[in-house]
């Protein structure tokens, strides 16, 4: 990695984590059912920390609100 720029060695950590479309059709309409899958989905991919996430959200004056 001595010869290669920053940018070539950012690029080398770039990992792709779409296995599959998403489309409305093939999603549970239980929210809760639909976690379990992609939970569960993360986990069988042996990905690190399949259980970490962030969670944001918006006041009523939009302002964001961010928690990992």
């Amino acid at each position: 990695m001595e010869n290669t720029t920053l940018e070539q060695q950012i690029s080398l950590q770039r990992r792709e984590y779409a296995q599959r479309e998403l489309l409305e059709s093939n999603i549970f309409s239980d929210p809760l059912e639909q976690f379990s899958v992609w939970f569960q989905d993360a986990l069988n991919s042996g990905i690190t920390d399949a259980n970490a996430m962030t969670l944001s959200t918006a006041s009523r004056d939009a302002k964001p609100a961010t928690r990992t």
